[in-house]
């Protein structure tokens, strides 16, 4: 009887993986729009951060600024932080935000998000 209970869990997890649509996917690089140097999926590539003196991180959490206790997936993203001691910048049009820890804490860092058009 207690044999068939390590198939029962295993088909479980693979439902909720499934269900949750984080099985088999794996995260777009943006695309780049070489007519005007910019994006056009809306996101931060490597070279945009760097160059305007941003910090990227390749493996950020995908959970990051979420409420405390809310259920994450455990996948990489990447994002251009800003702020912190070392006062990185983040690329023209876009804003340094959501910060960790606070905003008003020296050395919080924050990502670069688009700005409102």
């Amino acid at each position: 009887m207690m044999r068939g209970l390590p198939v029962i869990v295993l088909i479980a997890v693979i439902a909720i993986l499934v269900g949750y649509g984080c099985l088999g996917q794996t995260p777009q690089p943006p695309v780049k729009n070489d007519t005007n140097g910019t994006d056009s999926g809306n996101a931060i590539t490597q070279g945009m951060c760097e160059s305007a003196r941003g910090h990227w991180n390749e493996c950020g959490s995908a959970c990051r600024g979420a409420p405390e206790g809310t259920a994450c997936i455990l996948m990489c993203v990447s994002y251009c932080e800003c702020g912190g001691i070392a006062g990185f910048d983040c690329p023209a049009g876009y804003v340094c935000t959501d910060y960790l820890p606070s905003e008003n804490t020296p050395d919080a860092m924050g990502i670069c998000k688009k700005t409102s058009e």
